[in-house]
Order: C-alpha cells, then structure tokens, then sequence
C-alpha cells in the first residue's frame, strides 16, 4: 500500500513507497484538505468510545457539536429490505406548488407549507429535505411559466404583442391553477377573440395558435413534474436505505441535516453496512469493531462535509468529478484525524481498505471514481503531497478500461457493484498480460501496477479471495474504456456512498 515504506504484492513484486505516483504530485496545496469538525472535542471522544462499546453515538446533540451549528440527524437503515414508494405522496406537493406559482398569495404559500409538512410525515423525511424539493420544483415551473408567457405569438406577429403576452401569462395561469386547456374556460374564450382582434388574425387562427402553445406549454409541466417526482423518489429510497448523505443548511432553509445509518439487526449484514462494505458481496474477515462504531465513524464524515459547507476545497479548473472527489477525500481526511488520535489503526487501516476496494468494485460498473478517496489520503500521508485528481482520475480509468476488456463483469444483488472476487481475477491476469508484454507502449504505467496491486493488498487484507474463473468478456469488439452497461454516474459532493450506491 502506499503509505508502507513498501509492499510485496500477490504478484511477488515488490513496490516502493509512494514512488509510482511522483508524477501525479500536485503539490501540498492545491486542495484545501483540512479538518475543520469538531472530531477533538471531549464529548465526540466519549461518544466514540461509547460506539466502541456497541453503544449507538450518533444524535442531533453530537452532530451539533461536531459542525458547531444546530444539525440534525435522520437515520436510515441501509439493510432493510423495505424500499419505500412515494409516488403518490408527491402529487398533492407539487400540485400545491403549481398553485403558489401562478398565485402567489398567503393562502397558497400556507397552503404548501402546510402540504410540506404532510408529505414529511407521510413519507419519514425531514421538512427540510421536503422543502429542498418543493423549492426545487417551484423554481423549475416559476421559469418555465416565464418563458412560456414570453414566448407565445400569434404567427406571423414577431415579435410577440403585448397582448399575446398577456395571454401566454393568463393561459400559464388557467394551466397551473388545474384548468384543462386555454379554450375550455368562457373567459379564455373571450381573451381569445380579443387577442385575435387585437392581434389582426382570425378567431380560428387565434384559437390554432392557443391550442398549441397549451400543448406544448403543458407537456413542458408534465415532464418537469415527471422528473421532479422520480427525483424525489429517489432520494427518498436513499435516505431511508442509504448510507451517508449531507444536506447544508443553506440548501434545507435552516439547520444542517445529514442522513446517518442506523444499522439493523440483519447479522453480518448490518455489520459490515455500517463500514461501508457491500452487504451482498459480503468478505471474510469482519471489520475491527461493531456496527456502532461503523455508523459513527460516518458521522464524521459527514459532520466534515456540513463544516465546509462554505469553503472553497478545490479550484474551479478541475473537473466536476474531482471536485466532488476532493470533498469525498476532505471528508474521510477527518475520520482519519479521529482515528489517528484515538490510535486507532485497525479502523483506520480498514475505512481505507474499504475505499480502495470499492473504488475498483463500483469504477468497473459506473466509470465513477468520486469517492476513490485511499490513495490520495495514504500518498499525502506518507509524502506531504497531493494528487492531481484529473491526471489520477484519467489514468485509474484506462485500468479500469482494461479489467472492463477482460471481464464481463455484473452488479452483486441491488447495488452497482461488480462481486470483488470477479475483479480480483481480472485484475490478476491484466498484471499477468502486463508482465508478459513487450511493447512498452502497452505496457501499464508504474502508477496502475501500484493501484492493481494495492487493489489486491487491500482486498486480501479485508478475507476477498480472487475468482480465476470470473465470467470472461468477448474476446473481440468490447471497448476497452466501457465500464458495465451503463453511463458513469453524476457524482453528489454531499453523498458518502458507500459500496451498494454512488450518489
């Protein structure tokens, strides 16, 4: 591994050091990784010790202190069976911001108020996750009204009349507040002999023009609403099946509020959820402590991405999935400050194990490398440097392009994930071809045999055993850069997504 002066791999080579990813050094600044939660503080040490007793230590009160702002915690169980439908809960949401978009009175801002609280307690959430995505509607079909208002005309009127605008906002409105279709309403009707009067054109040509602009108008609402509420469906499955996310108060209209696991009583299941190990590709040796402490130890990861809600970690010039990557690292940077000062190894050692393995589990699948957090942690430790994360990133990917060229590899149960001993194999004989190869133009950078070989390591370490008779790839026409079957996933900065979901 990288943080070890060096570390004879399943291969029989032996590598030093961080030396492979010297080219990679970006310098010791270029990322402002810190520990800004509270991780020292007397009452987050007992809590601590308390989850190391199989105590749960996870509440509002620890949250609080950590961020040192009113937090809130929702927990979650990532091994329950239940995944929650709130298809419907959503409807009467968004049909209430339609209302206060077209009108926005004190009745209908209570109204949707109130329609908040009642979607929060039909479904399990806080009001401020509600909130999040009833704002998040309300701006979305505030804008498309405006620009529907703006864009309506009578052809061959350019640009659209005062007149016609009037209509274009009357006919947005009629559509909000629940009525079918322009022409259905008597007073619709009347605007529309007026417009055509106004505008030079005939009734029927009038009416023909207000017909379509309803159409298209309305079919803009339907898929926002559409998108809106599979979004919300979404995130409702991952708070109350996830394993860590975190909400900023400035996002939620008042406190923090972070999704923290509670993990349940399924065995080794809940057990190694809590750490952050897929529970259906389950390894052989558990984790160093119970599933209190698990659960803990995501509180400070999260605690660390509210605490720098604010701050800027990463430059604007890198790319989207680094940026969230380099929150992911900030975040995990205090759970390693915890650790280190409680010398606890073992957990230390296994949370990065953890990482390392997953990073090569979900990387085949999704093309994702958002929350690839343990080498750029085990290299700044051992070096005082940091990675570039897009030239890492970019070089991580073509190995994973190389393991996607060999295996065809599946997701294990629900999750996203290939199984780890599948990729173990893979990653053995991509080593193998490796060794066997001539061409130093084909040959892996020094960089990618350390990730292969830590890979293993970590893997090993955690009681995987690899699988040489993983389901091979096509031995012709497979792309080498084509990671499962699906597109990489969009990373979140504020999710902590373990090893069964990337968010």
């Amino acid at each position: 591994m990288a943080d070890n002066p060096s570390t004879t791999t399943p291969e029989g080579e032996t590598q030093t050091g961080s030396a492979p990813y010297s080219q990679f050094y970006a310098g010791p600044g270029q990322l402002a990784i810190q520990t800004k939660a509270n991780v020292s503080a007397p009452e987050i040490v007992a809590a601590g010790n308390n989850a190391r007793a199989g105590i749960d230590a996870v509440s509002n009160h620890e949250m609080t202190v950590l961020t040192g702002q009113p937090s809130s915690v929702y927990r979650s169980n990532p091994t329950s069976t239940a995944i929650p439908d709130y298809a419907g809960a959503v409807g009467t949401l968004l049909l209430a911001d339609d209302r206060d978009v077209a009108s926005a009175t004190t009745d209908n801002e209570l109204a949707l108020a109130r329609q908040v609280g009642a979607t929060a307690k039909a479904t399990g959430l806080d009001v401020g996750q509600v909130s999040v995505m009833a704002r998040r509607y309300k701006a979305a079909v505030a804008q498309i009204a405006i620009t529907a208002e703006k864009g309506f005309s009578i052809p061959p009127t350019l640009p659209p009349t005062p007149e016609s605008q009037d209509f274009g906002r009357l006919a947005v409105n009629a559509m909000l507040n629940g009525t079918a279709a322009p022409g259905d309403a008597d007073e619709i009707k009347a605007d529309i002999r007026k417009l055509a009067a106004d505008s030079h054109v005939s009734e029927a040509e009038a009416a023909k023009a207000a017909g379509t602009f309803a159409r298209n108008t309305m079919n803009a609402f339907i898929q926002t609403l559409l998108a809106v509420s599979n979004e919300f469906q979404t995130s409702t499955q991952e708070i109350h099946n996830g394993y860590g996310m975190a909400f900023t108060g400035d996002s939620v209209g008042g406190e923090n509020y972070a999704d923290v696991p509670k993990a349940g009583d399924a065995g080794a299941r809940s057990l190694y959820a809590a750490w952050l190990v897929n529970p259906d590709d389950m390894p052989a040796k558990p984790p160093p402590g119970p599933k209190e402490l698990g659960d803990f130890l995501v509180s400070l990861h999260e605690s660390e991405h509210l605490s720098r809600k604010n701050d800027k970690i990463a430059p604007a010039t890198i790319s989207a999935m680094a940026q969230s990557q380099a929150g992911e690292i900030d975040a995990d940077k205090a759970v390693m400050t915890f650790l280190d000062q409680q010398h606890d190894t073992a957990s230390k050692n296994y949370w990065l194990q953890a990482r390392q393995v997953d990073s090569f589990a979900a990387g085949v699948m999704t093309g994702n490398l958002s929350h690839d957090t343990a080498t750029f942690l085990r290299v700044q430790q051992a070096t005082g440097q940091q990675l570039d994360l897009d030239k890492f990133d970019a070089a991580k990917m073509q190995l994973l392009g190389r393991l996607n060229g060999k295996a065809k590899f599946t997701a294990t149960g629900p999750t996203n994930r290939a199984p780890v001993a599948d990729v173990m194999g893979a990653v053995h004989d991509v080593l193998a071809d490796d060794k066997a190869q001539t061409d130093p133009s084909k040959k892996l950078s020094p960089m990618q045999r350390a990730e292969a070989q830590s890979f293993l390591a970590d893997a090993q370490a955690m009681g995987y055993k690899a699988n040489p008779n993983y389901p091979k790839a096509a031995p012709a026409g497979v792309p080498v850069a084509s990671f499962g079957n699906t597109a990489p996933a969009a990373a979140s900065a504020t999710a902590i997504s373990p090893a069964p979901k990337v968010s």
